[in-house]
């Protein structure tokens, strides 16, 4: 029997495990909550003999807490303390799959100024605004400071459980992106960053977070490599859209989180 996990998520985990897991009923019931602006839905799914708990969150209600990370306070709302309150008592890892697309539009849309920086494999490319990865580093601190909060918030209030959070998937290539409708107009007027340099960024976010993560006492999971080419882009045949897995990346996340944390 598989071990049993508690899964807290937005999007991520409603277009990918949810949508490979939950039956039909349970699925409608999910949208509808959505649909009419409600803050949570409860269920359950079951997956190799095992039973898992899931809340599934509408996060643009929750507001965006955020960590100084000097005196570990946390500024939020009551939304996102509700949230955690939620999370019943246990021994089951909880695997949180929030807000992933703070950084989406950041990495997708070359908007002014359309900028690059170097790395020990791939430097700047010429004739783009040059950035030091010190002073971008600094940036994304602050942009994924609200993922590190939400996590920590869960950490402390379950300090005995494992809590892993999963990296969104890094996007797919160009050829899908621009048959979708997120971001539309925005790559209307200022188009998608180079393969290349969306693939770095993400890369240096997914470092950064992974690190800040770790120090706080909380585990990191990727994206599982059957999902991604070779490059590192995510297959069209794993995503959702532009910036989510579909249902065959929830079955391999699965078996990725199983493979990583599913022993008890």
């Amino acid at each position: 029997m598989s071990k049993d996990f508690f899964f807290v998520g937005n999007s991520q985990l409603i277009t990918s495990i949810l949508a490979q897991y939950c039956n039909r009923q349970e699925r409608q019931q999910i949208g509808k909550a959505w649909t009419e602006n409600k803050d949570f839905y409860k269920g359950v799914f079951e997956f190799d003999g095992s039973i898992n708990n899931f809340i599934a969150c509408n996060m643009g209600l929750l507001g965006r807490p955020i960590l100084d990370f000097k005196s570990q306070k946390i500024a939020a709302n009551e939304g996102m303390f509700r949230l955690v309150e939620m999370i019943e008592d246990g021994k089951d890892t909880i695997v949180v799959m929030l807000r992933g697309n703070e950084f989406a539009e950041f990495c997708l849309i070359d908007n002014p100024p359309k900028f690059d920086f170097s790395t020990i494999l791939s430097p700047a490319t010429k004739g783009r605004q040059f950035v030091h990865s010190i002073d971008l580093a600094v940036y994304i601190k602050a942009l994924t400071n609200p993922i590190l909060a939400t996590s920590v918030m869960i950490k402390n209030k379950y300090p005995k459980r494992e809590v892993v959070y999963v990296m969104p998937p890094p996007f797919p290539c160009d050829s899908h992106l621009l048959k979708q409708h997120e971001f539309a107009n925005l790559i209307r007027d200022y188009g998608l960053k180079p393969t290349q340099i969306r693939q770095k960024l993400y890369q240096m976010i997914s470092e950064i977070l992974s690190a800040d993560l770790k120090k706080l006492g909380i585990n990191c999971l990727a994206a599982p490599s059957e999902s991604l080419k070779e490059i590192g882009v995510l297959k069209k045949e794993y995503a959702h859209g532009a910036i989510h897995g579909n249902e065959k990346f929830g079955a391999a996340l699965m078996k990725s989180l199983h493979a990583h944390f599913g022993t008890n």
